[in-house]
């Protein structure tokens, strides 16, 4: 049968207090976990799927494993604005680290002569930016600055 409502929020509650004592090695499988029990209560589409993608980007970022952590980003903001839409604060703040994140990327691919992979980054943080932070955000302006520099 299905798992008990709670029981996502208990195994990333369990998740954060290992994390808090050093156990990383064992946050990583309550984390999938958790995540896998969300997506079997709610689904691919739910808010609380988002959320939990957005813990495991969290600890991948804290591990230094940005590739993974990326790409969890990516779908827990995709899933909360498809969800709650661009205007809500919560999407606006996981856009935000989004793009801080790839700005940080696009500026180092730049910096390591890498423009075709700064001009990808770019073409993948500009819509979101401009669609959730709106064309007046600093996050906004730089990337747009760094798209003219690039030619895209």
């Amino acid at each position: 049968g299905k798992p008990p409502p709670t029981m996502a929020d208990r195994l990333g509650r369990y998740a954060e207090v290992l994390m808090r004592r050093g156990r990383t090695s064992e946050v990583e499988g309550l984390l999938l976990e958790s995540f896998e029990v969300e997506r079997e209560l709610h689904g691919d589409v739910s808010g609380s799927t988002g959320e939990r993608h957005l813990m495991l980007a969290g600890f991948y970022l804290g591990q230094g494993r940005r590739g993974e952590a990326m790409g969890r980003l990516e779908a827990g903001s995709s899933l909360l604005r498809s969800v709650h839409g661009d205007q809500d604060r919560r999407v606006r703040i996981v856009v935000g680290e989004l793009v801080d994140t790839l700005l940080q990327d696009i500026r180092s691919a730049r910096d390591g002569r890498d423009r075709e992979l700064a001009r990808d980054l770019l073409s993948g943080a500009l819509g979101p930016a401009r669609e959730v932070l709106g064309e007046e955000d600093e996050r906004t302006q730089s990337l747009v600055e760094l798209a003219k520099k690039l030619g895209v």
